[in-house]
């Protein structure tokens, strides 16, 4: 039986909507010259029908630098995403990485889309690359140990959750999820023991909203 307040699925933390990273990114980056297309298509306010529109005439106008070109590309895969379009999406994120192939965000939203179309060996894949890049990053570690759940390998989820635990012991969704977890595997004093901090340090973690 679930504990009170124990939702039966684990948890990913989501990336930044594709937009808003983007303007976060491109301030960033210090982009030189104005465009209007590609703040459009950065901006988290601009509508979805909008940002296709936006993000096609930015990539196709000739002006965006490499940098550039790859938010465009990952914003409008992001929003091809949301409308439910994953081959789009996917070989926005694809056009993204041919230009940088270790754009962390932009393989961060590949591997939803990859978890969306069922294939996790590839969703794996490229955690397995964005942790080499970012091998300190426990959200990374969290995203993983909910894929090798899903694939039905509990030790290596396990495995992942505690790499988070130990990059970053404050976080209650890294508790969470192995709490999960153990309990599948008939470890309920381990289980609880984690969804106890789990709620300590998030006391609305796990109650369906």
């Amino acid at each position: 039986m679930t504990p009170k307040g124990h939702a039966p699925a684990l948890i990913m933390k989501r990336a930044l909507p594709p937009s808003l990273f983007l303007v976060i990114l491109v301030v960033a980056e210090a982009v030189a010259q104005s465009n209007p297309d590609l703040t459009a298509c950065a901006l988290f306010s601009t509508p979805r029908v909008e940002i296709f529109e936006r993000c096609t005439r930015a990539i196709e106008s000739g002006r965006l630098t490499d940098a550039e070109r790859v938010l465009a590309y990952t914003s409008r895969g992001g929003a091809w995403h949301a409308n439910r379009n994953l081959d789009k999406a996917l070989a926005d994120y694809e056009a993204a990485l041919a230009i940088n192939s270790t754009h962390v965000e932009t393989l961060r939203r590949r591997t939803f889309a990859w978890r969306a179309k069922g294939q996790l060996d590839r969703a794996i894949k490229d955690y397995d690359l964005i942790i080499s890049v970012k091998p300190n990053d426990s959200d990374m570690f969290i995203g993983r140990g909910v894929i090798w759940d899903e694939k039905g390998d509990p030790e290596r989820a396990i495995a992942d959750f505690t790499r988070a635990i130990e990059l970053a012991p404050g976080s209650a969704l890294a508790f969470y999820n192995r709490s999960l977890v153990r309990k599948t595997r008939g470890d309920m004093i381990g289980s609880a023991a984690d969804y106890a901090e789990a709620r300590r340090l998030d006391p609305k973690i796990g109650i369906p909203r």
